[in-house]
């Protein structure tokens, strides 16, 4: 059974990342790593002055964050991060420090949102929440997958806006085609079946928009791309974005970025959702994962950054400057692309090569600084230092 699960869960990584590997977070952790249960950790300081002895870090070994590198992630207040076997959902208290609240072993976990106390994410198992007006922090199971017939469901991603959940699907039943789309449940529904349709042929990487007013999607999979739409939820109007999309990204200033096909030297976009203008960033898009922004582009702070041959260009207005030139003595045989840790913080993928970093733009490392890493409070006692947060709420 446990060999089963976890080549389930190698294919649901491989689904998501749309890649040829899977990129393991480099982390630099202590302590152990037992798994356990306990109230969410009122004031994390004074647990760790009380389990001094037990913790690896003293309290002088934290660096302090610079507002400047976590300025994205300030809007969130619960997360995901990782090690190479657990999954761990930690909390962000008044005082800005992260904290341990649940860990899961083997299965990825998304989370949803919260509502009235509660936090909702799905894992491999169904849809399930945290209630922290319970003593301890533990799953709670909502609605748990079914399987009649020899159908699978997995949920690729939900986002809870008000009391209705939002997600992604896809199921494969014994002997038909496999249905996916795009579903709606509300929070006092207690079955899939309850669940409604709300649009059909729906990928995965759908996004709300900033205001939570709308739907951003593409249809299904196509060889040559597909139309990028925006659905409204308050009338349910749909409109159409542009054509032959292979891949976007949304970001919760309004913009959107996308990237038509690049089979055939495609283009990349940046749409502005209020405006409904599309700014033509790069003319000359080769994707290294064709059908995926992951590891070729990114929008930060106002600017475009995005791969082109063995450089990484950061567009602004016009202005194209590159920040990065790939050469055979970084490691590696070959340049895929690059993807954010955070603000300042770039991981270069190299094929072949350890996890190599652009700091600041300007300055390449073998391991990210600690004062660039997460500092969570885990439930042990230890603290543990966290290369990126995954899934924020």
């Amino acid at each position: 059974m446990r060999e089963k699960h976890i080549e389930e869960k190698t294919h649901y990584l491989y689904h998501h990342l749309s890649i040829l590997c899977l990129i393991v977070l480099g982390t630099i952790f202590v302590g152990c790593s037992h798994y356990s249960t306990a109230p969410v950790l009122e004031d994390p300081i004074l647990v760790q002055e009380e389990n001094s002895e037990d913790s690896a870090v003293s309290t002088e070994a934290i660096p302090e964050e610079n507002e400047s590198l976590f300025a994205l992630e300030d809007d969130f207040k619960y997360a995901i991060v990782q090690d190479d076997i657990e999954y761990f959902i930690i909390q962000k208290s008044g005082d800005g420090s992260w904290n341990e609240i649940l860990r899961s072993d083997y299965f990825p976990i998304g989370l949803a949102g919260h509502h009235d106390n509660r936090l909702y994410f799905h894992d491999y198992y169904g849809l399930a929440y945290i209630d922290f007006n319970e003593k301890n922090t533990s799953r709670v199971s909502w609605i748990d997958y079914k399987d009649p017939d020899g159908r699978g469901t997995k949920i690729g991603r939900g986002e809870l806006i008000g009391t209705t959940l939002y997600f992604s699907y896809n199921s494969f039943p014994a002997e038909t085609e496999k249905e996916e789309g795009l579903r709606t449940m509300e929070l006092s529904d207690t079955s899939f079946n309850d669940s409604k349709l709300l649009i059909s042929n729906v990928q995965f990487d759908w996004m709300s928009d900033k205001n939570d007013q709308s739907l951003i999607y593409s249809e299904g999979f196509a060889v040559h791309g597909s139309e990028l739409y925006q659905y409204n939820l308050s009338n349910g109007e749909i409109t159409a974005i542009y054509e032959n999309v292979k891949s976007f990204q949304t970001y919760k200033d309004g913009h959107i970025l996308y990237l038509t096909d690049p089979l055939f030297s495609g283009k990349l976009f940046l749409y502005d959702i209020n405006t409904k203008n599309s700014q033509l960033i790069f003319d000359k898009a080769k994707s290294t994962y064709t059908g995926s922004l992951y590891a070729f582009a990114d929008y930060r702070n106002g600017d475009v950054y995005y791969k082109d041959g063995d450089d990484i260009v950061k567009y602004n207005n016009g202005n194209r400057d590159v920040i990065y030139t790939y050469s055979a003595s970084h490691g590696g045989e070959y340049f895929y692309g690059f993807t954010f840790i955070r603000n300042d913080t770039i991981e270069l993928i190299l094929q072949l090569a350890p996890k190599r970093y652009l700091i600041d733009e300007t300055t390449i490392v073998d391991t990210i600084p600690e004062d660039r890493k997460f500092c969570v409070n885990m439930i042990d006692g230890t603290i543990r230092f966290f290369d990126r947060l995954h899934s924020l709420v």
